[in-house]
């Protein structure tokens, strides 16, 4: 586990299956990870199972974000998308709407990116948000990751097509 002030990243655990349920069932945030469909209980609880929280054997690696107050899950941080060749990963960030704006998300970015450098000896880490994502933009902006490219009417919202601007940082 990795602790900071206010939060603490730690795996996931089978008790994380319903915070998960909850989150991955939000319409309005299926736009962030492609999906179109519901998620069963039953596929998240399978995918806590199988996942043996290590970024080299299934090329993705979910972290709970537990605030230290509450004890609580208020969101997640993933690696996906892992490129052992050239040592690359993208990353995302999803806090809940009542804890957003405090801090939480570049805590676990402070968190996490040495521990990205130092033990998992990774190279860069990308991220992909919507250009109208203004403060996601800038806290991945904050955290060091520059503007590398632009996607136009890359992402589907529901209420239109919408930029995707791919941020990049080196480690």
């Amino acid at each position: 586990m990795m602790k900071g002030k206010n939060i603490g990243l730690r795996a996931l655990e089978p008790g994380d299956a319903d915070f998960m349920y909850e989150l991955e069932n939000k319409r309005k945030l299926w736009h962030l990870s492609n999906t179109r469909i519901p998620v069963s209980k039953i596929r998240i609880e399978d995918f806590i199972e199988r996942s043996s929280n290590d970024l080299l054997a299934d090329h993705q690696w979910r972290l709970c974000i537990d605030e230290n107050i509450t004890g609580l899950c208020i969101g997640f941080l993933d690696f996906f998308d892992y490129d052992p060749v050239h040592l690359r990963a993208f990353i995302g960030i999803i806090i809940i709407e009542e804890k957003q704006n405090m801090g939480f998300a570049s805590e676990a970015l402070n968190l996490v990116l040495p521990y990205a450098k130092e033990n998992l000896r990774l190279h860069q880490l990308a991220v992909e948000v919507l250009e109208s994502n203004r403060a996601s933009i800038k806290l991945f902006q904050k955290a060091g990751f520059n503007k590398a490219g632009l996607k136009k009417d890359w992402v589907w919202t529901g209420e239109g097509y919408e930029n995707e601007v791919i941020l990049q940082k080196i480690l």
